[in-house]
């Protein structure tokens, strides 16, 4: 709480160098224009969008204006990748997402799994297990413990935009990137000035309280978010009770260099519903108690010169909880706890340079520190007074540099080539090689093809063990191929992708029969993607169907990556927003999913304690929403929200049911 304590006052004071403007009644809706810096040479990024005009797909020139110098965002030698992106605006239009879980499951391709002892989102993408996916907040990466119980109950209230790469994802980013990354962008002053307060109340007694603050203009803006989250749960002892703090100051006085500082605060407690099944292997009602996470980003751009600009960044991280769990035992139940407390500081370096007229070439790298410390699990007589020789920890370190080099080829395309070499201490080395070519089939029509070797470095628990759990120093990194075809096709009603892909995993990290941790894994996921955006009279619409077929190479069946269940080979969403002539707006949404199986091939009855039996297969479902807005004056929204509108009994996760009917109301107000 100290940390988290100091951090607050920090961001506070450099609040006194940002003045105050006058409130505006609602957040802008436009992207933001140009930095105004008529004396500024034209940056890398600059030359090189307007160098390839025309060439690149709408993706990687959506918000090519948005910055003058800033590396990360979507310049044509920086998404040589395809990224889906959705805005706030389509968040609105989402019936009951008020976590990055409930976007991102919208996507072709992704999921949110309700599961877990926590009961909390697990966000999956292309049948991979969740640790596998990155998730960065203005570079902060969410969850690098690999446990996501808490940690993904991040709100949208601050959230500008999230970015989706699935496939083969460019050198820069350093981590996790065998399923690919989420990259959330935070909301700035300039865009979102005034406040707004939003009140939600719903079933399960959920209530929710959003507080938004921003102002200032494209040289120095500031915003500030507040979320309060409290649910009781669709299940007996899950509720949750968390809170959300988050800024975001901008500084940028002469258009050549650009300050920014993001600071954001997870607090609360929730809980997990006790398994209706063997999963885990006991019966538990786990809770977390006293959760803190505090974490920040700062980033320093600079345009050095006409041909060249660079990023720094550094980003703290902390988080802290005790994980409470009541144990039941075939007579018994027993209390147990676990203190934890993790530590990250990330540093990055980025640096583009037009070596030619045409040409890019990228240059960077990173160093990272991880310290873990945790006791137990211990009896809950210890809980005010751990002795000393109770806890452990644990230190990792991580550096890697990247190189990318972006060549236009004739027929208005895009060559990049490149790599990466990453090494951990412990947890070995890795290479990662990368390639991407971008060419325009017709005037709206465009192919990209890409490769990469995407990784995933062993954790610290896998490493060195926990509570139950057998660590093992000697791990090696989890390594695979990953090959994509994309094909985008622009109409003049909206737009049409499509996506194949394959990926073949190597030395994936599982615990054997004696809870050891060890490379003993293989997997093959391969697949296709179509969806749809578009655009009518009345409204707007969107629609995308995944087919996807993960296998276990070890043993012939589909890939089980939690909880006894696999993916759905086949799953369709759909999503309609329509105006109705009294200035509201009705959303519909229809999310489809097949039938799952599970590690048996036969039903299996498990006897006590537990006196259940596991199905060879879960059959599909499907979930319909449905969400009214409409406008009251000029300055608030009333919003009625029912989710699973047909009281669809579902289970995504075999012995995790997902919640019943669930109606919820909300009002917005600006001022």
């Amino acid at each position: 709480m100290r940390r988290a304590v100091m951090c607050c006052v920090s961001l506070l004071c450099l609040f006194n160098v940002v003045p105050l403007v006058g409130w505006a009644q609602t957040p802008a809706e436009e992207p933001a224009e140009a930095v105004d810096a008529p004396q500024a040479a034209p940056t890398v990024a600059e030359q090189s969008a307007s160098s390839t005009e025309g060439t690149v797909s709408q993706e990687e020139t959506a918000d090519a204006a948005e910055t003058e110098i800033e590396v990360e965002v979507t310049a044509t030698h920086e998404w040589p990748a395809k990224v889906e992106t959705v805005t706030v605006e389509q968040v609105g239009k989402m019936v009951n997402a008020p976590f990055i879980g409930d976007v991102v499951e919208r996507m072709p391709g992704a999921d949110t799994l309700t599961g877990c002892p926590m009961g909390a989102p697990l966000i999956t993408v292309r049948g991979n297990n969740s640790e596998w996916t990155e998730i960065l907040l203005e570079g902060i990466p969410v969850s690098p413990i690999g446990r996501p119980y808490i940690l993904n109950y991040l709100p949208m209230t601050a959230i500008d935009t999230v970015r989706l790469l699935k496939g083969p994802v460019p050198p820069k980013y350093p981590g996790t990137t065998i399923a690919g990354l989420v990259l959330l962008d935070m909301k700035t002053g300039d865009r979102y000035p005034g406040v707004e307060t939003t009140t939600t109340i719903g079933g399960y007694g959920q209530r929710i309280l959003d507080v938004n603050v921003g102002g200032g203009n494209s040289k120095r803006n500031y915003f500030f978010s507040f979320s309060h989250n409290q649910m009781e749960g669709w299940l007996p002892h899950s509720d949750m009770d968390m809170d959300h703090l988050a800024t975001k100051l901008v500084l940028n006085p002469d258009g050549r260099s650009k300050l920014t500082l993001v600071g954001d605060y997870l607090f609360g407690e929730k809980n997990g519903p006790r398994s209706l099944g063997p999963n885990p292997a006991d019966k538990w009602a786990a809770e977390w108690t006293g959760v803190e996470q505090p974490k920040a980003a700062l980033t320093y751009e600079r345009t050095l010169s006409d041909r060249s600009d660079m990023l720094l960044r550094v980003t703290p991280y902390w988080f802290s909880g005790t994980q409470l769990w009541q144990q039941w035992f075939t007579d018994h139940v027993e209390p147990r706890f676990m203190p934890w407390d993790y530590e990250l500081v990330r540093t990055e370096f980025q640096h583009n340079t037009r070596v030619q007229p045409e040409p890019i070439l990228s240059w960077g790298a990173s160093w990272q520190r991880d310290i873990y410390a945790f006791a137990g699990p211990l009896k809950v007589s210890f809980w005010d007074n751990v002795p000393g020789d109770k806890w452990k920890e644990y230190t990792k370190r991580a550096r890697s540099v990247y190189t990318q080099y972006s060549q236009p080829t004739p027929g208005d395309g895009i060559l990049t080539v490149g790599g990466r070499y990453d090494t951990e201490e412990p947890g070995d080395s890795a290479a990662s090689p990368f390639f991407s070519w971008l060419r325009p089939l017709a005037q709206d029509t465009k192919l990209r093809l890409a490769l990469t070797r995407s990784r995933r470095f062993p954790r610290l628990m896998e490493l060195y063990g926990e509570g139950m759990w057998t660590g093992n120093p000697a791990l090696e990194p989890e390594l695979g191929w990953t090959y994509q075809a994309d094909v985008s096709r622009a109409f003049r009603s909206g737009n049409l992708d499509l996506s194949v892909y394959q990926s073949d995993l190597e030395g994936l990290i599982a615990a054997d029969e004696n809870n050891v941790f060890s490379n003993i894994g293989e997997a093959r996921l391969r697949g296709a993607e179509l969806s749809w955006q578009g655009q009518w009279r009345r409204g707007s619409y969107w629609a995308n169907y995944t087919l996807l077929d993960a296998e276990n190479r070890d043993t012939g069946g589909p890939l089980i990556v939690a909880f006894r269940t696999a993916f759905p080979k086949h799953s369709a969403k759909v999503g309609l927003a329509m105006q109705d002539g009294r200035g509201g707006e009705h959303s519909f949404e229809v999310l489809a999913y097949g039938r799952r199986r599970t590690n048996v091939k036969k039903p299996t009855f498990v006897g006590d304690p537990w006196n259940v039996t596991v199905p060879p297969s879960i059959s599909g479902f499907t979930w319909v929403n449905y969400k009214y807005s409409r406008p009251i004056g000029e300055k608030g929204k009333l919003t009625l929200a029912v989710e699973n509108l047909f009281d669809v009994e579902a289970q995504d996760l075999l012995f995790y049911p997902r919640p019943g009917r669930w109606v919820s109301g909300s009002m917005a107000w600006s001022f």
